[in-house]
C-alpha cells in the first residue's frame, strides 16, 4: 500500500485510490494546501515532492520547476513525501 507523508503536517496516511488527486486527498485528511483553479492552470497548489514518484493524469498548463508539482492533477506511484 502506498503511504503519503505530509512533512509539515506530520501526517502519514495510506493513499486512497478513490481520491481524485493529491490535493483532494490532502484536504480529506485536514491538510491545507493553497489552491485556486484546481485544474492545473494556475500553479497555486504546487508543492515540493521530497521523496517518491508521482504522475500527472492531466498535463498542467503551467510547467513547474524541478521537484515542484501541482497537487490538483497528480497521484502517487510510490510512497511519497510532500512538503505540506
Amino acid at each position: 500500500m502506498i503511504q503519503v507523508t505530509f512533512k509539515k503536517s506530520g501526517k502519514t496516511v495510506p493513499w486512497d485510490p478513490e481520491a481524485r488527486n493529491l490535493l483532494d486527498f490532502a484536504e480529506r485528511h485536514g491538510i491545507i494546501i493553497e489552491s485556486s483553479c484546481t485544474v492545473g492552470e494556475c500553479g497555486t497548489c504546487s508543492t515540493f515532492t521530497l521523496e517518491g514518484q508521482l504522475a500527472y493524469f492531466a498535463k498542467p498548463e503551467s510547467p513547474r520547476g524541478p521537484g515542484l508539482h501541482m497537487t490538483c492533477c497528480t497521484f502517487p506511484l510510490t510512497d511519497l513525501t510532500l512538503d505540506a
